[in-house]
């Protein structure tokens, strides 16, 4: 919707560069990629034809295969920061100019991201607003004696922002310290 109201017709840039090969999105690899060949008479391609490679996912793991410098690296940090603690879900984007003969990314799908990899390109944030009974839901629950417990895989000051503004506090675990506690 974001690139519709910002004047992209995806009709024409899914012609202009249509999909060849796939990775979907994965929680425990945390990233997908598209592989896109650019049609020589398309704007895009300028008489040229070639491949470009597009990563989305995790702000970590996409920023870890980009060309970035450390100052580069911690300006993004900071910007992670500011937009997770507004309760954003944060989306990096990559992309990377392949060779034609590339048609696939099997290659990719099970060995990762190499490092240094990819041109970083954006951050985007989601504010997913909260449903209109849940913050009612919650206060009822604890009135009721129900200790409520959010589970999300969003980064920590993305839960913490969110569990504040339906009134929930305490502290704020990742998924990687969860799987260092044991059962009891």
């Amino acid at each position: 919707r974001a690139g519709i109201n910002a004047g992209l017709n995806p009709f024409k840039l899914n012609r202009a560069m249509p999909e060849i090969d796939g990775i979907p999105f994965d929680s425990a690899r945390k990233w997908a990629a598209t592989l896109h060949r650019i049609k020589e008479d398309s704007p895009l391609g300028k008489g040229l034809s070639s491949n470009v490679l597009f990563v989305r996912g995790a702000p970590e793991k996409v920023i870890a295969a980009s060309k970035l410098t450390a100052p580069q690296k911690r300006a993004l940090e900071t910007k992670i920061e500011d937009m997770a603690s507004r309760g954003m879900r944060i989306i990096a984007v990559a992309q990377r100019q392949v060779e034609n003969n590339i048609k696939t990314l099997k290659d990719m799908e099970h060995n990762g991201l190499p490092p240094d990899h990819l041109t970083f390109v954006a951050l985007l944030g989601i504010k997913d607003p909260l449903r209109p009974d849940t913050k009612e839901t919650v206060a009822l629950a604890r009135v009721a004696g129900i200790r409520t417990v959010m589970i999300t895989g969003d980064h920590a000051k993305t839960a913490a922002a969110i569990g504040a503004e339906l009134g929930l506090s305490g502290a704020v675990l990742t998924g990687e310290e969860m799987d260092t506690m044991d059962d009891e």
